[in-house]
């Protein structure tokens, strides 16, 4: 156990020396390391100062230091310092024993002995014995201090490597720092460029040196120190001359610079440290696209426009832009005057935006970047097409049968579709209101053709009624909603009963002119015709003067003939006017239908293909074909001239009925409203009576009105050589004239019974005279009536004798000779039966007037 604790203490005593050797190789390597460090720093940082090198010797030198520094420390410092703390590989306890022995060269061989001993005896069969024997060679060599092999002191010779260089750095730093400072701060900052001491320096005016991509850049320098005559600015090693302001001050200018450059300034060999001028890259638009989404009511394809910023659209269309971009963060749009709209980003450099068009608009596009904002603007023109107001016409045409069906023929039209055309109509009056009639609807095309035909009988429209019609067209605007045009306003308007009248007065007036003027016609021609009979007698053969007399002749029997139309139409026209308003007695009816039957007879068939005739063989007549077509035509117009005027006289007698029985009317009308007076005024509890006196008043002047009817009569009466009775009439008229003048006064002076009686009285004078004229009507058909009835036997009775007096002349004439003198008195005999005939047809002709 002793051997062992005495080996133990060897042991621990090896291993003070062994820290001891490498304490010793520390403070040798911190002596090393400091002087080459120091010395090495000096090195460097003086080159620097002398020659000021480049920013890539400058690195090699400082990452040169950095790395000899780092070398010379792990060597000789932190190795040493990490086998003292018996990390790494360590010397080992034999090697420090060879260490001792050669400095204690007495125990050199017993101390290896003792380890080699020891090494042996883990394995050796005699252990005892071996371990009794290191014992002892331990007790030889206990005694000797084995760390006093190294001696410490020894490492002040070591102090010439470094406290040399530190002296001179502390000198430096004491004496001119700047010469320690400046290098050291230029090898730290190798990346960098200094300038190299001038007796000027260059300094950049710029407050920044970035530049927008593309765009100028000036660069202003001002020179500190005494300033130099020029300057140059070298850009990519490419010198230019700075631009001299004034004496300290230059500048340049970069031209539309497009990416980022580096430059340094230069005068007299000196130069200033690098500047990098950075360029920002520009925002910009490298293209675009306007989806174009047209109205649906348009019926326009959408497209796409590429790069085409002005538009022409239709109102309400739909643009979608797509802008691809470089370099931009950010786009705006501003439509004429409205606040900027943020594009929507869609992608790294993709933005869209999308907007309904309304309006004319200006609009801008505006690209901005981070760094940038509103780097640019683009400017565009939208102009709208507006959606006009549809068109429409329209023409009125009247039915030539019946002027209350009306027939429109129309055009309507819009720029993109329509969608209804109505036919509107407005009624005033006593049936007032109103109606939208649909035409067309639905989809149609931008043009359109209508036609519409309006039967006003079924409005059952009163007298005095005013229609107000027009057609309406409705586009298809789906943007806005449809919008309306009219047609011209038309108007339809039935006259009033007095206005009727008036108008039925002025065409029976016409038709009598007009019937007279024909009947005068008549008779020239006919005299005419005699005229041209008797030259014909005296001529074999036609000359041109007979024939050009005839021609003329043949020209006013056509004339003759259109205004025996003519007056057939008026008839017409003047019976469709009294039927609008007039309801007629079935005597008066008939009398009527009868004229009409006979009008629409007057002019035959036979009287036009004579005419007709007669122009086509006017050439190849002989004279005597020429006179049995002239008997002929004379015969026909006699019988034409007759006829109309047993038409005018017909008309005139059923004109003065028709007068007299709406004079009866209207006086059964006047005396109902006046008994109702009366007893209005009766029943009056008030005593004012202004309202009754009013009423008085109209039925007075309505009542002068009918007083005018009987002079109109008695002058109707008159031409017919008829007595009406209106003498009676009248003073019956006067009669109720004082009295209802009397019921005037009394409802003055409020006596309101002797008013009542006195309109009483009045209402029945209006009676009597409506009972006395019916009367008196029925009279005068009577008495026609019975003079017709003599008149007709009489004229049979004279046939009767002309016919058997024709019978017996007939018989002798066919007995007798020519030569017979009895044969002169059977043709004087034959005359006068003809004249006789000719009395009773002119009688008969007087008769049916």
């Amino acid at each position: 156990m002793a051997s062992k604790s005495n080996y133990q203490l060897l042991i621990n005593k090896l291993d003070r020396f062994i820290r001891k050797f490498y304490f010793n190789k520390l403070i040798r390597g911190v002596l090393y390391t400091t002087g080459l460090v120091i010395g090495l720093f000096l090195l460097f940082s003086q080159l620097e100062n002398i020659f000021r090198f480049s920013t890539d010797i400058r690195k090699v030198f400082f990452f040169s230091f950095i790395g000899i520094s780092a070398i010379a420390s792990v060597i000789w410092v932190l190795i040493p310092l990490m086998h003292i703390f018996k990390l790494g590989r360590v010397i080992s306890h034999e090697q420090a024993a060879e260490i001792i022995g050669t400095h204690f060269t007495n125990i050199k061989d017993k101390l290896l002995n003792v380890l080699q001993l020891k090494s042996q005896s883990d394995d050796s069969v005699s252990k005892e014995l071996i371990e009794a024997s290191i014992d002892q060679k331990i007790e030889g060599i206990n005694l000797v201090p084995f760390r006093s092999a190294i001696d410490l002191s020894k490492n002040k010779q070591y102090l010439k490597y470094a406290l040399p260089p530190f002296l001179i750095l502390l000198a430096l730093l004491f004496i001119r720092p700047s010469m320690i400072t400046e290098p050291t701060e230029r090898l730290i900052k190798n990346d960098q460029e200094f300038e190299q001491p001038a007796p000027f320096s260059f300094n950049v005016q710029n407050e920044s040196l970035e530049v927008i991509q593309y765009e100028d850049f000036q660069l202003n320098v001002l020179v500190d120190g005494i300033p130099p005559n020029d300057a140059n600015i070298y850009i990519n090693d490419f010198p230019f001359k700075l631009t001299k302001e004034n004496q300290k001050a230059f500048s340049h200018t970069f031209n539309k610079i497009q990416k980022s450059t580096s430059f340094y300034l230069e005068s007299g060999g000196f130069k200033s440290r690098t500047y990098d001028l950075t360029v920002i890259p520009k925002p910009a638009i490298t293209g675009f696209t306007a989806q174009i989404d047209y109205p649906a009511y348009t019926q326009r394809k959408d497209e796409i426009l590429n790069n085409t910023g002005d538009m022409v659209l239709p109102v309400g269309t739909k643009v979608n832009w797509g802008f691809e971009s470089q370099n931009t963060d950010e786009v705006k749009l501003r439509f004429g005057s409205d606040t900027l709209i943020n594009a929507k980003r869609n992608g790294e450099e993709l933005f869209t935006y999308e907007k309904r068009i309304y309006r004319d608009n200006p609009y801008s596009i505006f690209i901005s970047s981070e760094k940038v904002k509103n780097a640019d603007s683009i400017g565009y023109t939208i102009s709208i097409i507006p959606d006009l107001h549809p068109e429409i016409s329209a023409q009125q045409y009247e039915d030539s049968t019946n002027n209350k069906i009306l027939y429109f023929l129309g055009d309507a039209s819009d720029d993109y579709g329509i969608k209804a055309i109505n036919f509107v109509y407005n009624v005033t009056g006593k049936a007032a209101g109103g109606k939208t009639i649909p035409i067309e609807s639905g989809t149609m095309k931008k043009n359109s053709r209508y036609t519409y035909t309006w039967d006003l009988n079924d409005l059952e429209l009163a007298n005095g009624d005013k229609l107000t019609y027009f057609f309406e067209v409705w586009d298809n605007d789906g943007v806005r909603g449809s919008k309306v045009s009219r047609s011209n306003t038309m108007t339809y308007e039935l006259p009033s009963l007095e206005e009727l009248e008036e108008m039925v007065d002025q065409s029976k007036e016409n038709f009598e002119e007009e019937l007279k003027e024909a009947i005068k016609e008549a008779e020239k021609i006919r005299e005419e015709v005699k005229e041209i009979k008797d030259k014909l007698k005296q001529k074999e053969n036609l000359d041109w003067e007979d024939k050009k007399q005839i021609e003329k002749m043949l020209s006013r029997q056509k004339d003759l003939q259109s205004a025996v139309e003519n007056v057939q139409n008026k008839f017409e026209e003047n019976k469709k006017q009294e039927e609008q308003f007039k309801d007629f007695s079935e005597e008066l009816q008939a009398k009527k239908d009868k004229l009409e039957k006979f009008m629409e007879e007057m002019l035959t068939e036979e009287m036009k293909e004579l005419m007709e005739k007669f122009d086509e063989k006017l050439e190849e007549m002989t004279p005597e074909e020429m006179m049995e077509e002239l008997e002929e035509m004379e015969m026909t117009d006699e019988q034409l001239q007759r006829e109309m005027e047993r038409m005018e006289e017909l008309f005139k007698q059923m004109e003065l009925e028709q007068q007299m029985q709406e004079t009866i009317d209207k006086l059964e009308e006047l005396a109902e409203k006046e008994e109702d007076l009366a007893e209005e005024t009766e029943q009056n509890q008030t005593e004012n009576l202004d309202e009754e006196m009013k009423k008085q008043e109209e039925i007075a002047e309505e009542f002068e009105e009918v007083k005018k009817d009987l002079e109109k009569i008695e002058e109707m009466a008159e031409e017919l050589e008829k007595d009406p009775g209106t003498k009676e009439q009248e003073e019956m008229a006067k009669q109720a004239d004082e009295m209802m003048q009397q019921s005037q006064d009394q409802m003055e002076s409020k006596e309101k019974q002797k008013a009542s009686q006195s309109q009483q009285d009045a209402s029945q004078k209006m009676k009597e005279m409506a009972s006395e004229m019916q009367q008196q009507m029925n009279q005068m058909q009577q008495e026609q009536a019975e003079e017709d009835m003599q008149a007709i036997r009489q004229l049979l009775e004279n046939l009767v004798d002309i016919s058997f007096n024709q019978e017996t002349v007939m018989d002798e004439i066919s007995e007798t000779s020519v030569n017979n003198p009895k044969y002169v008195d059977l043709v004087q005999e034959q005359y006068k039966l003809k004249d006789d005939f000719q009395i009773i047809e002119d009688s008969l002709v007087e008769q049916f007037k």
